[in-house]
């Protein structure tokens, strides 16, 4: 015999005026004052963001700190140096991130101007994956477990109570190549 109270979970009903009173007071007073202290990094469950918001958000953020400070170039390049490769390879690889001119293309005779890519990897192409495994392959914090799925790393560690997280160890390799982790605790 299965006892079935154990797997639900107590489901709270508001009566109707509770609900009203409720959306008063979080409307008139405490949405306000959540809106006015909340960080501007916070998307979901307040008015006018989303998910989307969120993403471009780290997006734009991301890029600004890797697109002209080169810094994730330099990463890159001097990991590619130590790489068992023929000099000339890793030189045309280094070259191939940085200085490269763009422009759209509308329509068969619509173009935008040319412009400098400061610097990255073009999206769709084979070297970049490659290169982005190459970029965080030294993040390996010591008490920490990690799983790197293509551009998604996950750090963990077992915390024993009173003791600190080790977490900060990956922040150091934020901090030294300038490229922000998105680290959640």
């Amino acid at each position: 015999m299965t006892i079935i109270t154990k797997h639900i979970r107590p489901i709270s009903l508001t009566p109707a005026l509770s609900k009203l009173a409720e959306d008063f007071v979080v409307s008139k007073y405490i949405g306000p004052a959540v809106l006015e202290s909340i960080d501007p990094n916070q998307f979901g469950a307040i008015p006018n963001s989303s998910t989307l918001h969120a993403l471009i958000s780290m997006m734009h953020t991301w890029a600004q700190a890797t697109d002209g400070t080169s810094s994730a170039v330099r990463m890159v390049a001097a990991k590619i140096e130590g790489l068992r490769i023929p000099r000339g390879i890793a030189r045309w690889v280094c070259e191939f991130l940085t200085g490269r001119r763009q422009r759209v293309k509308l329509s068969s005779d619509c173009f935008s101007e040319w412009s400098t890519v400061p610097s990255g990897v073009p999206l769709g192409t084979k070297l970049g994956p490659w290169l982005f495994i190459l970029m965080i392959n030294d993040l390996r914090p010591s008490g920490s477990d990690v799983w790197k799925y293509v551009d998604d790393p996950t750090l963990a560690e077992v915390v024993p109570r009173g003791c600190q997280s080790g977490i900060s160890k990956a922040r150091k390799f934020d901090k030294s190549w300038n490229i922000p982790l998105l680290i959640t605790c």
